[in-house]
């Protein structure tokens, strides 16, 4: 494997890893960002539940067979995200709009779809307590949610562009039929 393939690979189990909630230290209160409650209205586009459709880093789509099938569903400020491979694994947290003072919140728009940007604070729990905060945005593109992060304790994506940006995430999502 070239080490360009295992950083990207790195960079990505990084992300899966924080985006689905093996961290094991949990996020102490005092030091977390003190956040606006994500608002209905905000966060109306992206309600509902949502199949995986890709991933990509480093401006290439990962195979998917590293990542298996997932659902996403958003339900009011909350989430769950379940993942299955040989087994299936949950995680649930909340989702919030990060205060209007937030220096690296993004949202305009996307350079090169053009698409409305949304910045997401995304908070993972273990046993009832939150983890670190991870920093995204979110896109609906074509109908399909767009997800762009990095791993908890690095800066907020400010577009969807994966290229050549070390660790940067981006998930696609298509509306599950009912």
């Amino acid at each position: 494997m070239s080490d360009r393939a295992r950083k990207l690979l790195t960079g990505f189990v990084v992300v899966c890893v924080s985006l689905w909630g093996y961290s094991l230290q949990a996020q102490d209160a005092k030091d977390s960002v003190k956040e606006v409650p994500a608002t209905a209205k905000a966060l109306e586009p992206f309600q509902g539940t949502w199949q995986l459709d890709r991933v990509e880093a480093d401006g290439r789509p990962l195979p998917p067979d590293l990542f298996g099938t997932a659902t996403l569903e958003v339900k009011g400020t909350g989430y769950n995200l379940a993942r299955k491979t040989s087994k299936e694994v949950q995680v649930k947290g909340s989702l919030a709009i990060p205060g209007a003072k937030a220096e690296d919140q993004p949202n305009g728009k996307d350079k090169a779809s053009g698409a409305d940007l949304v910045a997401i604070d995304i908070t993972p729990q273990a046993d009832g307590k939150p983890l670190e905060t991870q920093k995204a945005v979110f896109a609906l593109i074509d109908g399909k949610l767009h997800l762009c992060s990095g791993p908890p304790g690095t800066s907020r994506p400010g577009s969807l562009n994966t290229l050549a940006r070390e660790n940067v995430t981006l998930m696609v999502f298509s509306r599950k039929k009912q």
